[in-house]
């Protein structure tokens, strides 16, 4: 497992070729396994993509919160370690506070510490310092005007950041097929 880089503010040298990831948590994903769920990992592969030539963008953040984000981030590293069109590809965890456990870690190319404990407010910092460190915001939200993602969605529109919704393109598709 990679070791923690020092507990740091925002960097904003790379900002610019920067996206980061929010969205619901499983239960408010399509039912893994379904036409829907295979969709929506179609559509957010497609998106990184996009947003990758369009942008520029070549690194990637992550909150690491279980359901999208960690589906997002492990898209961008299946992208990463398959070495087509995405030379240089880089996925960043943005570690909440030291001893948060997720999967990912051993396999990012950074890993960011932001608190040396748990607090109330560690999560807030979390997702503002990924908005802050990027460009741009790919996310998977039903429109709930409360919770995290809907605070980093709407955080991100104040920052100015482009942000590309999935959710809407998943339901579009959704509606089509039934």
């Amino acid at each position: 497992m990679k070791e923690l880089d020092q507990i740091l503010v925002a960097d904003n040298s790379l900002k610019a070729s920067t996206a980061c990831f929010s969205g619901h948590r499983p239960n408010r994903l399509p039912e893994y396994g379904s036409l829907k769920f295979g969709m929506m990992l179609e559509m957010l592969r497609a998106k990184i993509h996009e947003v990758s030539d369009a942008h520029k963008i070549n690194r990637y953040i992550t909150g690491m919160p279980k359901g999208f984000d960690v589906l997002a981030a492990e898209m961008v590293l299946s992208i990463r370690d398959s070495g087509i069109r995405c030379c240089g590809i880089e996925l960043e965890c943005a570690v909440p506070f030291r001893g948060h456990k997720n999967k990912l870690r051993g396999c990012a190319d950074k890993i960011t510490c932001l608190s040396e404990s748990y607090h109330s407010g560690v999560y807030h910092v979390r997702n503002r310092y990924m908005i802050d460190n990027s460009s741009v915001l790919i996310c998977y939200w039903d429109g709930t005007e409360t919770g995290g993602t809907a605070w980093t969605v709407n955080y991100a529109g104040e920052q100015c950041l482009v942000v590309y919704n999935t959710y809407d393109a998943v339901q579009k598709w959704h509606m089509q097929t039934e």
